[in-house]
């Protein structure tokens, strides 16, 4: 994690070209169904849990989520 938040920068532009691939109309017509429903899944699952962490609210079940709170518990 430190590595990557010395990385901000390049991180940031990863993702945007990433999102502009994935918004490509020429790009879109290529890919196939699972593609692009792995692509919408992926970006609702990333999205929604960025927001409920935002919020405040109820953090998303996981497996490693799950994991980690146990590892903090004394």
């Amino acid at each position: 994690m430190a590595y990557m938040e010395g990385k901000t920068a390049l991180v940031c532009e990863i993702i945007g070209k990433g999102l502009e691939v994935l918004a490509s109309d020429e790009k879109l017509a290529e890919a196939s169904p699972s593609q692009i429903t792995t692509a919408i899944g992926t970006l609702i699952d990333k999205w929604t849990g960025l927001n409920q962490a935002n919020a405040g609210q109820e953090k998303a079940a996981s497996r490693l989520f799950a994991a980690l709170e146990q590892e903090e518990k004394p």
